[in-house]
């Protein structure tokens, strides 16, 4: 799979996930492009982050987190780095610890590992 494949099947999967990210990408660049699917996992993450502050539950994106860790188990180097540097760190940016707890715990381990490689720290 491509990253184009990645960025599209993630999409398809999680229409309700991907609309907010699309909202989030859209503030920023004003409009949607998919030529700039690194740019939308920013978006993705961020838009995460906004369901961290708002109390939502981690509940809502076990699944895409696990098909993150699956992903990045099994997937080409290209969409490894897509969802280390576009995806997980920007993963819990400006998210209280307290807010952030849940999620962490909801987080799969190859994933809360690349946060602590790059942030040399854990988020809750």
């Amino acid at each position: 799979m491509d990253m184009n494949d990645f960025y599209f099947k993630i999409r398809n999967n999680f229409p309700e996930i991907a609309e907010a990210a699309d909202a989030d990408f859209v503030r920023k660049f004003d409009e949607l492009d998919h030529e700039m699917n690194s740019l939308w996992f920013e978006s993705l993450a961020n838009s995460i982050n906004s369901d961290m502050n708002n109390g939502i539950s981690p509940q809502k994106y076990k699944t895409l987190f696990e098909f993150m860790r699956k992903s990045y188990l099994s997937e080409s180097d290209e969409i490894k780095n897509c969802i280390d540097s576009s995806f997980i760190e920007n993963l819990f940016w400006q998210v209280s610890k307290e807010k952030a707890s849940a999620y962490w715990k909801a987080l799969p381990d190859n994933l809360k590992e690349l946060y602590v490689s790059f942030h040399s720290k854990q988020s809750a």
